[in-house]
């Protein structure tokens, strides 16, 4: 029995691996990559999922993506702007546990919303990034 549970592991671990285009380029890697650990249940999901295998999936299947859509030029200028103001950026202090491992390398970040609250700064210097952030939350 512990053979078999082991080889359930095993099988579902290649799978898993073998699964898309890009892959691990070190067998380490491979080997001590979560998905390995996860490889049965992440099986039982693909198995039972009705979602495509593609890359990328029709905007027809998500409606509420549509307002991403029609103004992500308005989005993408008003973060452009964040960025070039400097805002975007790691934390000052490393007292963002969630994220200090992300800072280290090289990683950044901005708050539209934080546990139900957005900060009058980010309302002023993206009013179009929170108001799609408040519909999605809202509703």
């Amino acid at each position: 029995m512990d053979l078999a549970v082991f080889a359930l592991f095993v099988l579902c671990g290649i799978y898993v691996q073998h699964r898309g285009v890009v892959q691990h380029e070190k067998l380490s890697r491979k080997l001590t990559d979560h998905s390995n650990l996860f490889g049965p249940i992440n099986c039982l999901f693909y198995s039972f999922s009705k979602v495509p295998t593609s890359p990328y999936l029709d905007l027809e299947n998500f409606p509420q993506l549509q307002i991403l859509q029609d103004n992500w030029q308005i989005i993408r200028d008003e973060a452009l702007a964040l960025n070039e103001q400097a805002q975007i950026k790691s934390s000052d202090k490393l007292d963002d546990i969630g994220f200090n491992s992300f800072f280290r390398t090289g990683w950044k970040r901005f708050y539209l919303k934080w546990y139900g609250s957005s900060s009058g700064f980010s309302q002023a210097t993206l009013p179009t990034n929170c108001g799609t952030a408040r519909k999605y939350s809202d509703g």
